[in-house]
């Protein structure tokens, strides 16, 4: 199937999705650094459903996992927000998607999503599933 370039909703699209190419004779035009930004900005990762606001969120790790979030943080909007002798909390501004929750549960039982309750809830959900799965 073919597709007009005013046919297809802005996104990120892989390059595996490529069947063929079609020579069109349109000419190249540069991306708009500024949209590209403002794509990324509230999110981690490359989904970003339009239609969803950025809330804030509230994550408690423990301190021997919370080091390398530290060193590598996975979003200008992190910081740090409390400290104790056995956790860090970190606090977001994003939208939820796919790869925050996929990060989330990277960490396992180190990490625990204190705010959205929504958040929690799905995470809660999607760790309970997959224990069902060993019996």
């Amino acid at each position: 199937e073919e597709y007009k370039d005013t046919d297809r909703p802005e996104g990120v699209y892989g390059l595996e999705r490529i069947v063929r190419l079609v020579e069109t004779g349109n000419k190249y035009v540069k991306p708009n650094i500024k949209r590209i930004k403002d794509y990324f900005k509230d999110i981690i990762g490359v989904t970003n459903y339009e239609d969803k606001d950025v809330e804030d969120i509230l994550i408690r790790m423990k301190k021997h996992r919370a080091l390398y979030l530290r060193t590598k943080p996975v979003h200008h909007s992190q910081k740090v927000v409390k400290e104790s002798l056995e956790y860090d909390w970190f606090s977001f501004r994003l939208k939820p998607n796919p790869e925050l929750r996929a990060l989330i549960l990277g960490y396992g039982k180190d990490a625990f999503v204190e705010k959205p309750a929504s958040l929690a809830m799905e995470i809660k959900q999607i760790l309970q599933e997959a224990a069902g799965q060993y019996g």
